[in-house]
């Protein structure tokens, strides 16, 4: 499974997370906010994102996304993230 990495500085952690999740999985990292990184060739597959708050996901964002099937916020809020255009 492709997941999006929202990591914060290009080599930062992304190995050692690579490490984690095994051979199961393929973290793809994007290194600014999201929204403005998004890109229909950035991961169509995805099926995974783990992001920070600095990235808004939203219905353009959603669009670019359509095999998602998890959102995982590194943070305590919702509120960058658009409920509604997830559901």
């Amino acid at each position: 499974m492709e997941i999006l990495y929202g990591a914060g500085r290009p080599g930062a952690d992304t190995d050692e997370m690579q490490k984690a999740i095994g051979g199961r999985h393929t973290l793809i990292p994007f290194y600014s906010p999201l929204h403005q990184a998004i890109t229909p060739k950035l991961a169509p597959k995805a099926k995974g994102l783990v992001l920070f708050v600095d990235s808004m996901v939203t219905e353009r964002v959603l669009d670019q996304l359509p095999e998602l099937k998890f959102i995982a916020t590194q943070s305590t809020g919702t509120d960058h993230i658009n409920l509604e255009a997830c559901s």
